[in-house]
């Protein structure tokens, strides 16, 4: 599979020099250019990017599944207007891999749930049939999500503030150094501690 992202010159030459290779587009790309496409506004000051990425970036889901869960996040937006979001979706078998599963190296475009460990995480990108440029650049690619999953949360932060953070030492600097999803759980974490110890909180 060749991956690249829809630029006229690559498109072209890309079928000319890889023969035998299936052209996809770079979900990356095209999910970089969201906010450009949509407007900031939508996307810094609503839940659009959030219900957008969960659609865009679940592997597990059937190509009726995406396309039905696209459409509803697109209306309860109010955005179906939107010619750009009418264009990528028209594309959709090029870039959602809902529609090449099947083919080999199509997880260079997939991630995993965060909940699962590092090395399960790593395992999705690897094939002990592939060759090393095919594991570089499924490394590269999961290096890559991981980095936008964290953008992503660390955008979420600029844009919240924790409700109520504590008079411990320990939950104050806490709350310095973790997202704030993961500071509420370390905060539970921490009452649940100190309340089987038989200390109030």
């Amino acid at each position: 599979m060749c991956n690249y992202g829809p630029v006229p010159g690559i498109k072209k030459a890309c079928p000319n020099v890889f023969k035998h290779s299936v052209h996809k587009y770079y979900m990356w790309h095209i999910m970089q250019k969201m906010p450009e496409k949509v407007g900031r506004a939508i996307c810094n000051d609503t839940e659009f990017m959030t219900d957008i990425n969960a659609v865009v970036w679940d592997v597990d889901l059937e190509p009726d599944e995406f396309e039905q869960n696209w459409k509803t996040v697109i209306e309860a937006h109010s955005i179906q207007s939107n010619r750009w979001l009418k264009y990528v979706f028209t594309i959709r078998q090029k870039w959602i891999p809902a529609y090449f599963r099947d083919l080999s190296l199509s997880c260079l475009l997939r991630t995993t749930q965060r909940s699962k460990s590092s090395n399960s995480y790593f395992k999705r990108f690897e094939s002990h049939f592939g060759t090393l440029v095919e594991f570089w650049m499924s490394y590269n690619s999961a290096i890559e999500q991981q980095r936008h999953t964290q953008r992503r949360m660390d955008n979420a932060n600029e844009h919240s503030m924790l409700e109520k953070v504590g008079s411990m030492k320990v939950e104050m600097h806490a709350s310095l150094v973790y997202t704030h999803p993961i500071f509420v759980d370390f905060q539970n974490e921490v009452k649940h501690a100190i309340c089987s110890m038989g200390v109030g909180v």
